[in-house]
């Protein structure tokens, strides 16, 4: 038997995070998907979920390169990371609140992350939505920051 990748163990934390809000009946999660890409050989995990009876979702978003699984798989590197990113949808009355994106600053206060707000078009309807990302990659050492950047978006939703 062989031992997981950090993908793998990154992955299952942040999902028995998520997992332990829904069990809770405090968020629902509404989707997931675990995709490897065997033409990149990468790895992407990524889980959608809300609060309960609301709307505006989160997902969460686990990526592995191509060039960290080589470096785990062939070369048994150990500080090989996951690079994390969290989308939030929201509503269109939010897209010119400055004090909006303000507020995501503070709760996410002491984390080193982008912020970027973005608006798409589909099917003539717009849909604007809030990325998180990190200059960072996470790697397992640091698994105790998945477990605060769940507990960060749940406050996030709140906040929406």
């Amino acid at each position: 038997m062989f031992d997981p990748t950090a993908f793998e163990n990154l992955k299952v934390v942040v999902e028995g995070a998520i997992y332990d809000y829904d069990l809770e009946g405090y968020i629902s999660v509404t989707d997931r998907n675990d995709q490897f890409n065997l033409s990149k050989l990468s790895r992407h995990f990524d889980i959608t979920f809300s609060l309960q009876n609301k709307a505006r979702p989160a997902k969460a978003k686990i990526l592995l390169s191509t060039d960290d699984l080589y470096k785990e798989i062939n070369l048994n590197e150990t500080n090989v990371g996951c690079s994390i990113g969290i989308t939030f949808y929201i509503a269109a009355h939010d897209q010119d609140d400055v004090s909006f994106m303000e507020h995501i600053y503070k709760i996410w206060e002491g984390q080193e992350i982008d912020l970027i707000k973005r608006q798409s078009l589909l099917n003539h309807q717009r849909q604007l939505f809030v990325e998180i990302g990190f200059d960072r990659k996470i790697t397992e050492d640091q698994v105790d920051d998945l477990v605060a950047i769940v507990e960060h978006c749940i406050k996030t939703l709140e906040a929406l």
